[in-house]
């Protein structure tokens, strides 16, 4: 079975195993790299709450309540009227 699995990878006598110290080096390489990336992710970040809590701010300067349903003028505000 073990011998099936390793012959799907394409490893065998002629194409064995990385080593170890390989392995290391692409595992360094890598994780410098999701650093970098990491570091660009937590400016993205951190812009977006800086926006979000600018956009905030004026929308309640301005009186804006996006989460309030929509007001309905006149007499179709009144449910019942006799």
């Amino acid at each position: 079975m073990s011998n099936q699995i390793f012959d799907l990878q394409s490893f065998s006598k002629n194409n064995p195993l990385p080593k170890i110290d390989a392995l290391s080096k692409d595992w360094a390489a890598l994780e410098a790299e999701r650093k970098n990336l990491y570091h660009g992710y937590r400016e993205a970040k951190q812009l977006r709450t800086e926006l979000v809590t600018a956009q905030s701010n004026t929308e309640w300067l301005l009186g804006i309540n996006r989460n309030a349903p929509a007001q309905i003028s006149g007499r179709e505000n009144i449910s019942h009227e006799r």
